[in-house]
This record gives C-alpha cells, sequence and structure tokens, in this order.
C-alpha cells in the first residue's frame, strides 16, 4: 500500500516526504533577508543562522527559490 501523501507535499510521487517543508522562498533585499513559507508566512524569526548565512554570503537582490 503506497503511502498516504501529506498536504504539505502534493505531488504525483508516494515516495516524497511526508514531513513539511517549512521554507520555500527566500529574498534579499537592502535591508533585510525574509524567508517566506508556500503560504506566503514570514519564516525568518525561525530560521536565524540561515538569515545570517544569507546576510554574509548571498549579494543584494537575490531571490532562491527552492525547498530548504
Amino acid at each position: 500500500m503506497p503511502a498516504a501523501l501529506s498536504p504539505y507535499c502534493p505531488g504525483p510521487s508516494p515516495a516524497a516526504s511526508a514531513r513539511p517543508s517549512p521554507v520555500q522562498l527566500a529574498v534579499v533585499t537592502s535591508d533585510r533577508v525574509v524567508l517566506r513559507s508556500r503560504r506566503g508566512t514570514d519564516m525568518t524569526p525561525a530560521f536565524p543562522d540561515i538569515r545570517a548565512a544569507a546576510v554574509d554570503q548571498l549579494p543584494v537582490g537575490t531571490a532562491l527559490d527552492g525547498v530548504m
């Protein structure tokens, strides 16, 4: 029997992880880094280490679209 898919990862593959992937998009602006969920929730406070790394390593204007 195939595993049931979670609403967090609606995909055709039953092999997809059932865990939620909270961060979908990261954007670096001149004064801040924003980490957003798929639903648009600001997840930045939950990931201070990712925010700090983005500030240090990514140029202003960077937008990363992907699951972290």
